[in-house]
């Protein structure tokens, strides 16, 4: 899996809300924290957690 620069927005991260949900369950499996600057979000967080679910039905 490739890096992506700093200030990426979400909706460019993946192709697909499916690609997008299992990235995401992936990084958080291995302990990896997404910090999407521009909308605000940190996976880190109980609150950045859901805001990227949210978010990623949207993107």
């Amino acid at each position: 899996m490739s890096a992506t620069r700093a200030g990426n927005q979400l909706d460019r991260l993946s192709r697909s809300v499916l690609h997008l949900v299992t990235l995401g369950a992936d990084l958080l499996e291995r302990g990896i924290g997404l910090h999407v600057i521009e909308q605000g979000i940190d996976t880190a967080t109980t609150e950045g957690r859901a805001m990227f679910g949210m978010l990623s039905v949207l993107a």
